[in-house]
């Protein structure tokens, strides 16, 4: 596979990754404001994923340098695609417990987050020249921030036009693109 093919691939998937992780979390805080009018619930979510990237950060490192990189990418995609389809069947039936339910989901997402971009960054070395990490590194940085400038828009926009009830079913359905696209 060609050297611009691997960058795009690894790009991807850590742009859209965390791109679709960021508007599901910032509409999941819009509905939790919509729901109880309550800001501190609005903060609590959308503190949620600093505080499991700060407290899993070494576990991350640990699983992603002691098992099998495809395994792990394939595993964390899998199993947010279950967590998805699980949440919104949980949502519909459940719904007046909607704020655990949402908590326990942006964590179980953010954990699969951290592993596929831990994993993907961890792999590089394998999957591109050496000369090309600078640039790859660059993009990536880059591709991170504009998702972390955009998605906010993009979340609150679609919040505006979508039934919250259809969120999780599109990050689903981001999942399952982003599993066949790049992995």
């Amino acid at each position: 596979m060609n050297v611009k093919k691997q960058m795009f691939q690894i790009i991807g998937a850590i742009f859209f990754g965390n791109f679709g992780s960021s508007v599901f979390s910032f509409a999941t805080s819009l509905y939790i404001l919509q729901r109880t009018g309550s800001a501190l619930g609005m903060g609590l979510s959308l503190i949620i994923s600093p505080i499991v990237t700060l407290l899993l950060t070494p576990y991350v490192g640990y699983v992603v340098d002691s098992f099998n990189h495809k395994r792990i990418l394939i595993f964390s995609q899998l199993a947010t695609i279950v967590a998805l389809i699980v949440f919104g069947f949980l949502l519909i039936k459940y719904s007046k417990y909607y704020f655990v339910e949402l908590i326990v989901l942006l964590i179980f997402l953010k954990i699969a987050d951290s592993l596929l971009q831990n994993t993907l960054q961890s792999s590089v070395t394998q999957l591109v020249p050496k000369e090309n990490f600078q640039q790859l590194n660059s993009i990536v940085q880059s591709s991170n921030s504009l998702a972390t400038v955009v998605s906010p828009l993009v979340g609150a926009a679609l919040f505006s036009i979508i039934p919250f009830g259809y969120f999780a079913f599109l990050k689903l359905f981001q999942k399952l693109l982003l599993y066949v696209l790049f992995f």
